[in-house]
C-alpha cells in the first residue's frame, strides 16, 4: 500500500491526518509521527511519506489484521527510533533516482518557481518532452510540483531546492560568481536571456527586474554588460521604494561589471543620487553634509560638469541652509547669528552655481531640449528658493514662474 500510494496526492492533501487515514496507520504510529513533526514546516509532505517508508523498510512497522492498520512491531523501542534528516533523505532519493539528477539540478538553478518553457529552451528539448520528464520526476521523487492552476509554472519548495543544489555540488557566493562551474553560469545566462525574450516590453515589473539582475549576476563576466545594466535598474527600483541598503548592494554589483569609463561614471553618479535621496528622507544634517562633500569632491575630480551631480549639490546646500535658517528658541544669540550667516553663504553659492548649470544646460544640451529644460527649470527653482530665503521675495516669485513655464513645455508632470 505504501509503495502504491500516490506521492502527488500526499503532497496535495490538506492535512497530515488525512494522509494518515489514506495510509491506514495505527494510532501508535500516528502519535509518534505527530510528535516528531510538530513545529516543522507543513510543506514537508515528502519527508513525512519517506519517514513512513523508512520505518517500513527497517521492519519497525507491519500490518496488523487485528486493527486492520499498520502498527509498530511490539519489540520496537520508540524512544530510540531515528528518522533520517530531511536533507539526508533528499540525498538518498536523488541517489535512488539518478535519471532525474540533471533535470532537478537545472530546475533548482532556475529558482523555486520556474517556467517549463524556459527550462525546455535551456535543455534544448521540445516542451512536451520536458513536461513528460517533469511529470515523471514529480511522481518518482516528489521534490518538484506542477502548478496546476498556473500554466507553464512548476514549483520546488525552498528546502527541497537548497538540498538539491547542495547534493549536486552547486554552491553560491555573493562575492565571486566566477567560482561557479561554467555550465552553471551558462544556465543562468540562458535563463536571463529567455526571461528577457518573454518580458514583452514589461521592463518595469519589479519581479522581472530583480530576477533578471540575479540571473546575469550569476552568469558572470561573459554577460557583464547585461549584469551591469540590470543591476543598475534593480538599484534604481530599490531606491524608488526606499530600500536604500538593497540599492547600495545592487550598485556595488553594477560597479563590479562596469568595464567602460562611461559605465563606471554612471554607477558613481547613481551612488551620489542614492546618498542624496537617503539624506532627503532622513532629513539628517550629517548625511546632507556628507553627500554635499562627496559630490563636491567628485565634481572636482572630473573636468566635465555633470548636471545630475550639480543638482544634488544644489539640493544638499538648500537643505543645509534651510536647517541653519530655522529659528531655535534655545539657541544662543551668537550661534543664531552664525547660523544665519552660514545659511546666507550657502544661498549665495547656490544662486551663483545654479547660473553656471543653467548656462551649461543651454549650451551643451541643445540636442536634448526636453532634458535641458528640465535641468534648467530645476536650477532656477533652487535660485528661487535661495532668493526667497534671503528675503528677495519678488525675484523668487518671478523665478518660480519661469521654472513652471519651462516644465510646462516638457512631458514631465
Amino acid at each position: 500500500l505504501l509503495e502504491k500510494h500516490s506521492i502527488t496526492d500526499a503532497f496535495h492533501s490538506t492535512n497530515r491526518l488525512k494522509l494518515f487515514e489514506k495510509l491506514r496507520l495505527g494510532k501508535d504510529i500516528v502519535d509518534f509521527l505527530q510528535n516528531h513533526f510538530t513545529g516543522k514546516p507543513a510543506g514537508l509532505w515528502r519527508h513525512l511519506t519517506e519517514s513512513i517508508k523508512h520505518l517500513a523498510k527497517d521492519g519497525k512497522i507491519g500490518w496488523s489484521e487485528l486493527s486492520d492498520s499498520f502498527v509498530f512491531d511490539p519489540e520496537v523501542d520508540r524512544s530510540q527510533l531515528m528518522i533520517p534528516k530531511f536533507h539526508e533523505r533528499i540525498g538518498e532519493m536523488m541517489r535512488e533516482n539518478p535519471q532525474h539528477t540533471e533535470l532537478l539540478r537545472c530546475a533548482a538553478i532556475l529558482g523555486s518557481e520556474f517556467k517549463a518553457t524556459i527550462l525546455a529552451e535551456i535543455k534544448s528539448i521540445p516542451r512536451m518532452q520536458l513536461l513528460q520528464k517533469l511529470e515523471l520526476a514529480e511522481r518518482e521523487t516528489g521534490l518538484i510540483f506542477d502548478r496546476f492552476h498556473n500554466d507553464d509554472f512548476f514549483h520546488i519548495p525552498p528546502l527541497n531546492r537548497r538540498s538539491i543544489l547542495e547534493h549536486t555540488g552547486v554552491t553560491y557566493s555573493n562575492s565571486d560568481q566566477n567560482d561557479l562551474p561554467q555550465i552553471i553560469r551558462e544556465i543562468h545566462a540562458q535563463n536571463g536571456l529567455a526571461l528577457l525574450n518573454q518580458m514583452c516590453g514589461n521592463s518595469n515589473d519589479s519581479n522581472n527586474i530583480e530576477e533578471i539582475a540575479d540571473q546575469f549576476f550569476y552568469a558572470g563576466d561573459s554577460h557583464a554588460a547585461l549584469a551591469w545594466e540590470w543591476n543598475l535598474k534593480a538599484a534604481k527600483f530599490a531606491s524608488s521604494v526606499y530600500l536604500f541598503e538593497k540599492a547600495e548592494w545592487r550598485l556595488e554589483i553594477a560597479q563590479k561589471f562596469a568595464h567602460t569609463k562611461e559605465q563606471s561614471t554612471t554607477v558613481e553618479v547613481e551612488k551620489l543620487q542614492l546618498l542624496g535621496k537617503w539624506a532627503d528622507v532622513k532629513r539628517d544634517v550629517g548625511l546632507s553634509e556628507k553627500c554635499l562633500n562627496e559630490c563636491l569632491e567628485w565634481a572636482k575630480s572630473h573636468e566635465e560638469l555633470n548636471p545630475e551631480v550639480q543638482l544634488i549639490i544644489l539640493r544638499m546646500r538648500h537643505q543645509l541652509a534651510d536647517e541653519k535658517n530655522k529659528f531655535r528658541a534655545d539657541a544662543h544669540e551668537k550661534d543664531e547669528s552664525n547660523n544665519k550667516e552660514e545659511a546666507l553663504k550657502l544661498c549665495k553659492e547656490n544662486i551663483r552655481e545654479a547660473d553656471i548649470l543653467i548656462k551649461y544646460s543651454k549650451e551643451n544640451l541643445k540636442e536634448e531640449l526636453s532634458t535641458a529644460d528640465i535641468i534648467t527649470a530645476e536650477a532656477i527653482q533652487f535660485q528661487a528658493l535661495a532668493n526667497d530665503m534671503t528675503g528677495n521675495t519678488e525675484l523668487a516669485l518671478s523665478l518660480y514662474s519661469e521654472a513652471e513655464n519651462l516644465i510646462a513645455n516638457t512631458d514631465r508632470p
